[in-house]
């Protein structure tokens, strides 16, 4: 038992460790937990937060490359459609490639990227 008392019950009143925990009074050191328990259980929090911190650090950057890759889709598709154009003149391939220069751009713009 604990010689704790709470002013404003009227009377003095010894309270077991449980009622103390339950009231929100002490802390892990007051109930006994060691110091090197403690110590091991923040120090595992600790390497529990860095991992998360990890995994949401490769998760962003999943994601900025596979949106990435997205924009370039488009590139992609208008080189294929160049090449497939074999009877094209010079001002139409000029043209296409005014066309594919500026989706490019517009994709890395998008993503951030500076050139």
């Amino acid at each position: 038992m604990l010689g704790v008392g709470i002013a404003g019950l009227g009377k003095r009143r010894d309270f077991a460790q449980r009622d103390v925990v339950a009231l929100g009074v002490v802390g892990a050191g007051a109930l006994g937990e060691s110091r090197p328990r403690r110590r091991l259980r923040a120090k595992a929090e600790s390497e529990n937060s860095r991992r998360r911190a990890d995994e949401e650090v490769t998760k962003a950057r999943k994601f900025a490359i596979e949106s990435f890759a997205d924009s370039l889709l488009p590139v992609k598709d208008s080189l294929e459609a160049a090449i497939a154009l074999p009877g094209a003149t010079v001002e139409q391939v000029l043209e296409g490639v005014h066309a594919t220069l500026r989706q490019l751009s517009a994709a890395l713009e998008r993503n951030k990227v500076l050139v």
